[in-house]
């Protein structure tokens, strides 16, 4: 082990070594690291060096949530947009626009939702169902929380 290199305390993306933790059955160095998310994770020390791992896996459940986030944004934009959205005639052909804040600017929209809880299981909810999507007429809902509040609208009398 002549060439041995100590990567403790070394940061490597979101990952920190921490310590030398054995090697695999190639007789490569592994490395305890803590992620930046907090989880801890070994990893081959020629992937740490190389950057093929980055991270305890947290960068692609990100990527992914953020790709899911992206095809929310877009499907509200077309169907108050587009003519030919099969949505349109509930949304835009109703007047129901998007602010401008959030209308071309997914890093807006992307940071509003991040701020305001939301997660892959949730779906983007009007609080007035007759205003425009903005930040402060907006909230994430369960599917069952959305279709309670259309229940109780309907059978709400009071206007």
């Amino acid at each position: 082990m002549s060439n041995f290199i100590d990567l403790s305390g070394q940061r490597f993306s979101r990952l920190l070594v921490l310590s030398k933790s054995g090697s695999d059955k190639y007789r490569n160095m592994q490395w305890a690291c803590r992620c930046d998310c907090g989880e801890e994770v070994i990893v081959n020390g020629r992937s740490l060096r190389k950057g093929l791992t980055k991270s305890c896996g947290c960068i692609r459940s990100e990527m992914v949530s953020t790709h899911k986030l992206f095809d929310v944004w877009c499907s509200m934009k077309q169907r108050c947009y587009n003519p030919n959205s099969s949505d349109y005639k509930f949304y835009g052909n109703k007047g129901i626009k998007i602010c401008d804040e959030w209308l071309n600017d997914f890093k807006a929209f992307y940071n509003w939702s991040m701020a305001n809880g939301y997660t892959e299981e949730l779906t983007i909810d009007r609080i007035d169902n007759k205003g425009n999507y903005y930040p402060e007429n907006c909230q994430w809902l369960t599917n069952s929380e959305n279709a309670g509040k259309d229940k109780r609208k309907k059978h709400d009398t009071s206007g």
